[in-house]
């Protein structure tokens, strides 16, 4: 019997302190010139999780880094973010314009026109495109 106590134990003991992969990445510390800033030197502990779902093994999470990195940089990526991000934002000035227009014509309407903020020309937020960068992100095991 004692000897298959041991073992049951040893079964749940590995069962219960099973490591998982996950990715993590530093705190950022502010963006400057589109570009999110990280401090890589922070220690381990401050680090944040990037993707949610953790991976069985270091080669999985491995593989799935290296993914997002080569996504992320590839080249005329930016560009093609940043010109969606314009043509959006063209939209909804558009938009914005439509709708104050068939505001004004009804009287109850135009007199809520003074407390709407108006949408300012280039406010969206273009620079986010640029900020799931990967490149600073490192896969550590993590142990329950």
């Amino acid at each position: 019997m004692g000897r298959l106590t041991a073992a049951l134990f040893v079964l749940v003991a590995a069962t219960t302190a099973r490591a998982e992969w996950i990715i993590i990445q530093p705190p950022s510390t502010g963006q400057r010139y589109c570009e999110l800033q990280y401090d890589s030197s922070a220690p381990i502990e401050r680090w944040q999780p990037a993707w949610v779902t953790p991976f069985a093994t270091l080669d999985a999470c491995e593989e799935l880094r290296t993914e997002m990195v080569r996504r992320t940089t590839s080249p005329g990526r930016r560009e093609r973010l940043l010109a969606a991000a314009r043509e959006h934002e063209k939209e909804m000035v558009t938009q914005e314009k439509k709708v104050r227009h068939e505001w004004r014509r009804d009287p109850e309407r135009n007199r809520l026109l003074p407390f709407i903020p108006r949408q300012r020309h280039f406010a969206s937020r273009i620079c986010d495109v640029s900020v799931d960068d990967w490149t600073n992100t490192r896969c550590i095991e993590r142990t329950d």
